[in-house]
């Protein structure tokens, strides 16, 4: 609590932390044991005599306990209906955001979330449409969202992506208003030079320098797996090798002396989407 303390008083009026401080102290103590805070801040471009409050992951029955201990006014109604909504295509873990004034705990919360898999993202952005909550021509900018870009800087720098994901999904739920979704979506960048160079000495075993064989640079290793990521899509055989023996699959497509990196292929989403009527 004191290192929740200082760091606020950094951002806000004294007088207005110790004013808030009682029911600052109220939200956090109702904290299930294994959970605690993802996020807390002052939003200064809104408003001052705030604190927003971002708890950790929670489970679906946590969040209404939680909820119901720190004096949330609801309508729980509200909160039931937006899980129904959200839960069968949910990742089932929650982060819950609300703000914490002089008089208690906001109305408006937001609820926090994934999906269970990269596939349920149709049949999410579908029931959103479906429910009113998102537009089709959003729903087609979300889909189109996801996707890499990558460039080739030179030999001093590498070569470099752009990754486009999406972080997270967030409903608004407001006793005034009607649900409010939102999609955060994010761009990470990788700088595959230095990667390669922080994991040469994992990726290759040692050996006597008498055997020791010439160990490819970070480019031929993109080429190569780019190669067996364009083979495997036309090759069902080439991909189960690449499931199975990995530095096989690598040596398949190098057709080099080289030392082979061992490098472990995995499908992702094998799972099928529950069939839940969508």
């Amino acid at each position: 609590e004191q290192l929740l303390f200082n760091a606020l008083k950094q951002l806000m009026d004294m007088e207005q932390l110790e004013l808030l401080w009682p029911n600052l102290q109220g939200v956090t103590n109702q904290l299930p044991p294994e959970a605690g805070l993802f996020q807390v801040g002052v939003m200064l471009a809104r408003n001052n005599d705030r604190v927003r409050i971002f708890t950790a992951e929670l489970t679906r029955e946590q969040v209404t306990e939680y909820l119901s201990a720190i004096g949330w006014q609801g309508p729980f109604s509200r909160l039931t209906e937006l899980f129904e909504l959200v839960h069968s295509l949910s990742d089932g873990q929650y982060i819950v955001d609300f703000d914490v004034t002089r008089e208690g705990v906001s109305g408006k919360i937001g609820i926090n979330f994934g999906l269970q898999t990269k596939k349920m993202l149709p049949y999410f952005l579908e029931k959103l449409v479906t429910h009113r909550l998102c537009t089709d021509t959003k729903r087609k900018g979300i889909l189109a969202w996801p996707g890499s870009q990558g460039s080739f800087l030179g030999p001093d720098y590498g070569y470099t992506a752009l990754i486009k994901n999406i972080s997270h999904f967030k409903i608004g739920c407001s006793p005034e208003e009607d649900f409010k979704a939102k999609a955060y979506l994010r761009v990470e960048g990788i700088y595959l030079k230095e990667l390669f160079k922080v994991n040469a000495s994992r990726q290759f075993p040692d050996v006597q320098p008498e055997t020791k064989r010439e160990q490819p640079c970070y480019k031929e290793i993109q080429n190569v797996l780019k190669q067996i990521a364009q083979r495997s899509m036309l090759d069902q055989e080439f991909r189960e090798l690449c499931l199975r023996d990995g530095q096989a699959a690598v040596q398949a497509v190098s057709g080099n002396d080289r030392a082979i990196p061992d490098i472990l292929f995995v499908e992702e989403d094998q799972k099928k989407p529950a069939d839940d009527g969508l």
